[in-house]
């Protein structure tokens, strides 16, 4: 799963909990195998959790399309920097271009007061 497919999992999962299934439509072109194991790495990396009750069959966790999952606290502070990141980069990009704008305009207006 890319960075993006992450932020946007996430990001959807903030509002609402999500089954399985609907997850593993985030890991497209993927076999089931790898499907699961990007919900494992996500939950072993404490991103997401599961709220549903496992289901075990002779001691053995048994993976079911419904399976409900919550973000985590730590799911919530990845998109908390991430938000922190894009705003300690386009917004002093937005300042600057701003600047050049007055910079130009008052240029004009100097020059056609002449």
């Amino acid at each position: 799963m890319t960075e993006k497919q992450k932020h946007k999992l996430l990001k959807r999962i903030r509002h609402r909990k999500l089954k399985r299934f609907e997850i593993e439509k985030f890991c497209t072109g993927k076999t089931q195998l790898e499907r699961n194991n990007e919900i494992d790495i996500l939950c072993t990396e404490e991103m997401i959790y599961m709220t549903s009750k496992p289901v075990f069959v002779k001691g053995v966790f048994k993976t079911n399309p419904d399976d409900l999952f919550e973000i985590s606290d730590t799911g919530n502070d990845y998109l908390t920097n991430i938000k922190r990141d894009y705003i300690r980069t386009y917004l002093p990009i937005c300042v600057y271009i701003l600047s050049l704008i007055v910079a130009a305009v008052s240029l004009i207006m100097s020059v056609m007061k002449r």
